[in-house]
């Protein structure tokens, strides 16, 4: 079992018996099937699913149970409640479904997208998860393919039904990673295209191309790190300039507010931000 060393300040008659938490994998994982999970579900419950959610707590148990052992927390959850883990937390899509839905009018005046007494300056969860299946359909066995966000197919929209791969991503694909990825998606964007440089800029540490913003070194990957661990690009023209999409969608779904309800400002802080 994998064991982290978690350092943490305790009040000062406590230091003698807990100078350090030792705290495995395992059980922080539980830690966060006890405290977050139910937090999360209330969250879900209030503002993401609005009228259409039944009564969830029988299955709060399951949700902790399942988190106790799996790495997938995030799928799980949404699993657990019922909902289809890409639609709800994936705001890539959430991105280029309102940005499409805004340019090309097919989900009606952009002012029907919004509830403001019910939702506040969010666009309704019964608006918005029509638009990802309008854009990202089931095929004839029920599965959905959901492209990359640094492509054209899984990037923002544009008018006349153009799309553009989102432009600060800077994905971790260089040499032979990014070909194999361009022969999926030929419009990917990889280190070469972002960047304009190869994998020689990369420290001697590092491991290139394995496929994900975030860029690890040789031993992490070695040990099997999960690329969350590591750090979004921070060398070379763009280092720093990372921006996760859920900013992207949030500053589009707060513009849009903007538009059609007084009450909604421009930037998120003005709105869900500001609590």
């Amino acid at each position: 079992m994998l064991t982290r060393v978690i350092p943490f300040t305790m009040p000062a008659d406590s230091l003698a018996r807990h100078a350090l938490g030792v705290t495995p994998t395992a059980a922080l994982i539980s830690m966060v099937g006890r405290t977050i999970v139910p937090s999360v579900v209330r969250w879900l419950r209030r503002t993401m699913m609005a009228r259409t959610v039944p009564d969830m707590s029988p299955r709060i148990s399951a949700l902790q149970r399942l988190l106790g052992t799996n790495k997938k927390i995030l799928s799980r959850l949404l699993l657990a409640i019922g909902l289809d883990a890409i639609q709800l937390f994936s705001h890539f899509f959430y991105d280029l479904t309102t940005c499409s839905a805004y340019h090309d009018g097919g989900f009606g005046a952009v002012s029907t997208w919004f509830d403001f007494a019910m939702n506040g300056c969010r666009v309704l969860p019964n608006v918005l998860l029509p638009m990802i299946r309008a854009y990202f359909p089931r095929d004839e066995n029920g599965k959905a393919a959901y492209p990359p966000p640094f492509t054209s197919e899984g990037g923002p929209g544009l008018p006349d039904g153009m799309t553009y791969p989102y432009p600060l991503e800077f994905v971790n694909f260089v040499g032979e990673t990014c070909k194999a990825e361009q022969g999926k998606f030929a419009s990917a964007q990889c280190y070469e295209q972002h960047s304009n440089g190869n994998a020689t800029d990369f420290p001697e540490y590092l491991q290139p191309g394995h496929g994900s913003p975030k860029y690890c070194s040789v031993g992490a990957k070695e040990a099997d790190v999960n690329n969350d661990w590591c750090p979004y690009i921070f060398f070379g023209p763009n280092r720093g300039k990372y921006r996760h999409p859920h900013i992207a969608f949030a500053a589009v779904e707060s513009w849009l507010a903007s538009k059609v309800i007084d009450e909604c400002g421009e930037e998120w802080d003005d709105n869900d931000g500001k609590d």
